[in-house]
């Protein structure tokens, strides 16, 4: 299981390629790791914001 490095979340899709919680991109590395968890690069986030007028 990976952990969201922006919110520090579990991800539980080991396949997901975004954090289910913050939104946050998730970039698996091909790179082995001894650590339990995938590494995991963010990229930064960008939000949309709509506006509704009257």
């Amino acid at each position: 299981m990976m952990i969201c490095p922006h919110c520090q979340k579990p991800i539980p899709d080991s396949q997901a390629k975004f954090c289910p919680f913050c939104g946050t991109t998730i970039i698996q590395t091909s790179q082995p790791s001894n650590n339990s968890t995938a590494a995991v690069q963010t990229q930064p986030n960008k939000k949309l914001f709509f506006l509704e007028s009257d």
